[in-house]
Formats: structure tokens, C-alpha cells, sequence
């Protein structure tokens, strides 16, 4: 993408300066710049010069389109990675025994993490599940 920003603005560069050179030589003398064919050829380099920049912002925008759904895309990757996470812990901490928390998750660095039996403060459900509090550590 940068390499077509630095190709446009090169394009863009030469224009103005080749508008400056013909505005001057039709300023010094229009019948000598329009005879010579100096003008025709200006205005076919203006076409050709035109069109590459054109080639090129499209390259730009493209290249910007896709960046931005590759954005979109990660970002989802990663709130899908984070749900899958959350449910693993909820079902490793729900199979624990209420009141008891296996050296297991502090290897896998889920101390902290305590398991609620059914009589605890909140199930989760009818599946039975037992419901995880979070304890400051």
C-alpha cells in the first residue's frame, strides 16, 4: 500500500509540474505551444498519469478494505476464544467438590476460583451446574 501512496504522489508531482512547464510556454507563446504539439502531448500524459493514479487509489482502498475485515475477524476470533474460556473454567470448577479447589487450576492459573454446591448462592440452571464466584485472587 505504500509503495502505491509514493507512485500516486510521484504522478501527481509530475502533473503539477508539467502544468506549470505548459502554462508558462502557452504564456510565452500559444500559437509556437499549440503548434508544436506540446499541449496534445500534455494532455495524453495527463490522461495516461490519471489513469495510474486511479489504479492506484483503488489498490489503496482495497488494501484498506481488507485490513479493516481482517480487523473484524480477529476481534471475533478473540471474544469467541474468551466465551470458550469462560465455559471451560465454569465446567473445570464445576465438577470440583464444594468447598475444595484441585492444585490443577493454580497450575493452569485459575487459583482464586471457588465452586458453589447446589445450595450455594446462585445455580446455574437446570443442568445443575454450580455456579462460580470469582474471589480476589
Amino acid at each position: 500500500m505504500l509503495n502505491s501512496v509514493g507512485q500516486a504522489k510521484a504522478d501527481h508531482a509530475a502533473i503539477n509540474a508539467a502544468t506549470r512547464e505548459r502554462a508558462a510556454a502557452i504564456v510565452a507563446n500559444p500559437v509556437k505551444a499549440v503548434a508544436s504539439g506540446a499541449v496534445m502531448n500534455f494532455v495524453k500524459d495527463l490522461e495516461d498519469r490519471t489513469a495510474r493514479i486511479d489504479g492506484h487509489l483503488t489498490d489503496i482502498m482495497m488494501a484498506h478494505d481488507f485490513h479493516g475485515l481482517t480487523g473484524q475477524v480477529v476481534a471475533k476470533v478473540v471474544t469467541l476464544a474468551n466465551e470458550l474460556e469462560h465455559g471451560l473454567v465454569k465446567l473445570l470448577v464445576s465438577v470440583v467438590p464444594p468447598g475444595s479447589e484441585p492444585s490443577g487450576l493454580r497450575a493452569f492459573g485459575l487459583s482464586g476460583f471457588r465452586a458453589f454446591g447446589h445450595s450455594g448462592p446462585r445455580a446455574l440452571g437446570p443442568s445443575g451446574l454450580r455456579a462460580v464466584q470469582v474471589c480476589g485472587g
